[in-house]
């Protein structure tokens, strides 16, 4: 058999083989088994893929390896330390099974486009790559395929570690490309194919994408840049779910015309990814048989090609944002309510807000409002005039919960809406990732910006195991990678970096913990969420201010807002509650025993006890984030009221 290079410089067609996890999955592998891993413990299930594909004239036969890095191993299946010993059986399963063909070692992206947690370093990265390749170099492959590469940085450490090893072989490098023609990191295929020819790289191509039409468009753009070769390797279409199974068109017919497509516009290397079969691969070598690669006789000019992402950093300011930083906030935390009716819960919210100069409610009691608000009750307007130094103030803001203990309650953001709209309250809006994939979580952030939303409290959310479905969850990103997605989103694009019409302009804070048993590794927590955006701190309610002062004054130097969380305690039982069974909360001994000794007045004690802290806390933060105990709002004319 010729050598793969001289193959290719003789102008013939190489015909690729197709997909192998759909044909896996096809046999019977359930989907999520570690395909990879088949090579030890199925080998012949995936020499049977290999064999079908030679059979029906696939002349490049791919190893059963993409995932076969030992990030990915480790990760996700916990199998690292097979990871010489997956990609040496792949490479000798595949020569074994396909004697005549070119064995292609393939080595897939290690990082996720779509992952936002700590990725591995350029080092670390180029540590991962070697390994595979060296292994798959071991088990006695001709050439290399580093294949589906979204992000341009990362293929090319990848093509820089194969060239270290490689020697003589020829290595491939492919890029996944989108509907709108980017990667999903934004790179277009110019800028790609012109970066890794500067880098010695002679074969470029496309896979994967939603199919051939996607593919062909990627290589025009490419065709520019003069590589040596080309390579195509399309899906075989969009997949949809059906009867608990992802199928793809099947559509070989059609790959078999867009094969000759493909070798007319100088395409020397053509073959299937996802949803593709030997059916498919038998179309495209019929349709080549005696074809000669074209090339093409009017190279445009090359272009300068950028990508989408932007990195430039934008000033967000809300008007609750300039109110923190002229006055002493005080806000409100409400639950949306476990049903359709949102009018308790608004006329509660006006009874607190809507005073006319005597300060007595306007629209006087609330008109079916909710039980824990007591027969003419009239809120005096909140202020601190017999406090210390105070000044009179008024409820500033409503921060709204997102399923708080897992519970099913509705979506914070009508509620929001309404608040916002009706009553004229600044509010911030809890956004959880336990219940959102990345799609809901900047869908659901863009319609709240639309409805006037500007600030977001960026939540990882309580476990669904304390809820009431302890099996419904998501968390693809925790509140940094939430963080993350806002201010892209702040800069114009989506989490991709793919462009929006118009860009949002959300402060986001995240939720603290102000007397933490290890105040070091909280402050490590929190130094992550503010490099990654963070604009304020709202903490778990304090009772401990020789312990909160601590965590004031290490936080200092961050020069960021803090809201101090206050719940009033209305007995000793939610005292000692709140202390052994709600993490992070501690509550001094001196105000457990008031509350011991208030037997019959405890309420009263309590609020006598908040309004302590208040006082105390006016000089140490930027405000409080009042958080009642079972939505007891009459609380808040004792605790505000002269």
């Amino acid at each position: 058999m010729k050598n793969f290079s001289d193959w290719l410089k003789s102008g013939k067609p190489i015909v690729a083989d197709g997909a192998m996890g759909t044909m896996l999955y096809s046999l019977g592998v359930p989907k999520g088994h570690c395909y990879d891993e088949l090579n030890i413990s199925k080998p012949e299930i995936v020499a049977s893929v290999h064999k079908a594909y030679a059979q029906n004239g696939a002349f490049l036969i791919e190893t059963n390896t993409f995932g076969a890095n030992r990030f990915i191993l480790e990760k996700y299946y916990d199998l690292g330390e097979k990871t010489s010993e997956i990609n040496e059986k792949g490479a000798r399963i595949a020569r074994k099974s396909c004697p005549n063909c070119f064995i292609a070692g393939s080595v897939g992206p290690i990082t996720r486009p779509l992952e936002l947690a700590e990725k591995p370093t350029q080092s670390e990265m180029t540590k991962i790559f070697t390994e595979q390749i060296k292994a798959l170099i071991n088990g006695g492959v001709d050439l290399l395929i580093l294949e589906t590469f979204a992000d341009l940085d990362e293929a090319l450490i990848a093509y820089k570690a194969a060239s270290a090893v490689a020697g003589d072989k020829p290595i491939i490098v492919s890029f996944s490309f989108t509907p709108d023609g980017l990667t999903l990191t934004g790179v277009e295929p110019g800028l790609a194919a012109k970066t890794l020819i500067k880098n010695g790289a002679k074969i470029i191509g496309a896979n994967c994408s939603s199919g051939p039409q996607g593919v062909l468009n990627a290589i025009k753009k490419m065709l520019p840049m003069n590589p040596d070769f080309l390579c195509v390797m399309p899906n075989a279409g969009q997949a949809r779910f059906q009867q608990g199974r992802f199928i793809y068109p099947h559509n070989p017919d059609y790959f078999a015309y867009y094969a000759q497509r493909f070798i007319q516009s100088g395409v020397s290397i053509v073959g299937g990814c996802c949803g593709t079969t030997p059916d498919h691969i038998r179309a495209i070598a019929n349709a080549v048989k005696g074809l000669t690669v074209s090339k093409p006789e009017v190279r445009m000019k090359p272009k300068v090609y950028g990508v989408r992402l932007v990195k430039r950093k934008r000033t967000v300011s809300t008007a609750l944002k300039t109110k923190a930083q002229q006055k002493f906030i005080i806000m409100v935390e409400i639950e949306p309510p476990r049903g359709i009716n949102l009018e308790p819960t608004l006329s509660a919210i006006k009874q607190l807000t809507e005073l006319n100069d005597e300060g007595k409610p306007r629209s006087g009691d609330a008109k079916g409002g909710l039980p824990l608000i007591s027969p003419g009750f009239n809120p005096p307007k909140a202020d601190f005039r017999g406090f210390k130094g105070a000044k009179p103030l008024c409820i500033d803001a409503v921060s709204i919960s997102d399923s708080p203990m897992a519970k099913v309650r509705m979506n914070p953001l009508p509620l929001a809406y309404r608040i916002k709209k009706e009553i004229g309250l600044d509010v911030i809006l809890h956004i959880t990732c336990r219940d959102r994939n990345l799609i809901g979580l900047q869908s659901d952030l863009l319609a709240a910006y639309a409805l006037g939303i500007e600030n977001i409290l960026a939540l990882t959310g309580d476990p669904p195991s304390v809820g009431d479905y302890p099996y419904a969850t998501v968390y693809e990103v925790t509140s940094k990678g939430l963080i993350e997605i806002v201010q892209r989103l702040n800069q114009g694009v989506d989490g991709l970096g793919n462009p929006l019409a118009e860009p949002t302009g959300f402060w986001v804070g995240v939720a603290g913990n102000g007397t933490p048993e290890d105040l070091d590794q909280e402050l490590t927590r929190l130094k992550v969420k503010l490099k990654a955006g963070a604009g304020f701190i709202i903490t778990q309610p304090v009772f401990d201010l020789t312990s909160f002062r601590k965590f004031l004054g290490r936080i200092k130097p961050f020069k960021i807002p803090v809201f101090a969380g206050i719940m009033p305690l209305t007995s000793l039982r939610q005292a000692e509650y709140l202390e052994n069974e709600v993490p992070g909360i501690k509550i001094p001994m001196a105000i457990k025993n008031e509350l011991k000794r208030a037997v019959g007045n405890e309420t009263k004690v309590g609020i006598a006890i908040t309004r302590d802290l208040i006082n105390q806390l006016k000089d140490l933060v930027n405000g409080i984030c009042l958080m009642l105990p079972k939505a007891k709002y009459q609380l808040l004319a004792e605790i505000l009221g002269k």
